[in-house]
């Protein structure tokens, strides 16, 4: 996720990091379906709820936001619910943060999500 926020932004540039998860593709490429295990239901019951988080977690991208969002996800049984994805974005700022530099610093509330 890193590589993609703009190089040489402005002061005061916003960026919406935009992501796409299928939970199955997502579970599939973190090696916690395929021998043995056939599907997302298995998946979970089989593997803890931490790796479960780290894996959609990874699939949205790095830092605490992508964390928390997968906590939501996954102790709001939205994968329980019969959802197989989620798409959604958040909105960051590049401004001077509280050790005087530059930085892209997450605005609170820009989050959006929406489960299909």
């Amino acid at each position: 996720m890193l590589r993609s926020f703009p190089s040489n932004p402005k002061p005061g540039q916003t960026y919406i990091h935009r992501y796409d998860v299928n939970y199955e593709e997502a579970f599939r490429h973190a090696g916690l379906i395929g021998y043995g295990v056939t599907g997302i239901s298995e998946a979970i019951a089989k593997y803890s709820p931490s790796t479960i988080i780290k894996t959609i977690a990874g699939a949205i991208g790095a830092g605490a936001f992508a964390v928390t969002l997968a906590q939501q996800i996954f102790y709001n049984n939205k994968i329980d619910q019969g959802y197989i994805g989620v798409r959604g974005g958040a909105t960051y700022k590049w401004v001077w943060n509280n050790d005087m530099i530059y930085d892209w610093i997450y605005i609170q509330g820009s989050s959006w999500r929406e489960y299909y």
